[in-house]
């Protein structure tokens, strides 16, 4: 969330790269398709930001309406 203290994020970024770097976590990511590839949380935003703008796009010019 907005404003979380970076002493917060940095513990959590830690646990999630710790959780990621696990063998049977990896295998089971790997074995459902997905790559698991820790990263800064800076990088992971950037990644959020360039996908919300990449689909955002895609949505916009095909019209697409939720249901």
């Amino acid at each position: 969330p907005a404003k979380t203290p970076p002493a917060i994020v940095a513990k959590l970024h830690d646990a999630v790269v710790a959780v990621l770097e696990a063998l049977d976590v990896r295998e089971t990511l790997l074995q459902s398709g997905a790559v698991p590839a820790p990263t800064s949380s800076a990088e992971f935003g950037k990644i959020l930001s360039d996908e919300l703008a990449r689909w955002g796009r895609v949505v916009r010019e095909k019209s697409i309406k939720e249901d």
